[in-house]
C-alpha cells in the first residue's frame, strides 16, 4: 500500500528506529523482483502500522452491506455514514484490509484485536 509513498513510510521508519525495516524499504525492488516471501509478508509492529496510517490521506466508510469502501468523489456514502480515515481503519480492522480494499473496492471488516 506504501509503494507509491515510500517517502512516508521511510519518515515513519526512521522516527521509530526501525533499522531492519528501512534496510528492506531500500532493497524492495530486489526482493519484489525476487519474491522474498520472508520479508514481503512480514508483519510489522501495530505502532509502526499506526505510525505509517497517520499518513495517509486516505479515507473509507462501510456501505449498506456492511462492506468497506474508499471513499472518492465518484463513490460517495449515504447521509449520516461515517466517514473513517486510515487510522481509525486499521484500528479496528487491521492495516490488511486497507490494501483489500485498494486491490478489489471492497472488503468485509472484521474487527481487530486493536479495537477489542
Amino acid at each position: 500500500m506504501f509503494r507509491s509513498q515510500r517517502a512516508d513510510l521511510r519518515v515513519v521508519l526512521q522516527k521509530c528506529g526501525c533499522r531492519d525495516y528501512l534496510r528492506w524499504l531500500e532493497r524492495w525492488e530486489d526482493l519484489v523482483r525476487r519474491q522474498d516471501r520472508g520479508i514481503l509478508d512480514h508483519e510489522l509492529p501495530d505502532e509502526v502500522v499506526l505510525a505509517a496510517m497517520a499518513r495517509l490521506e486516505m479515507e473509507f466508510y462501510v456501505d449498506e452491506f456492511q462492506q468497506l469502501r474508499l471513499l472518492t468523489e465518484y463513490r460517495q456514502p449515504a447521509g449520516g455514514t461515517k466517514v473513517l480515515g486510515a487510522v481509525e481503519v486499521a484500528s479496528r480492522y487491521g492495516g490488511a484490509i486497507i490494501e483489500e480494499v485498494l486491490e478489489k473496492g471492497s472488503a468485509l471488516p472484521e474487527v481487530h484485536p486493536f479495537h477489542r
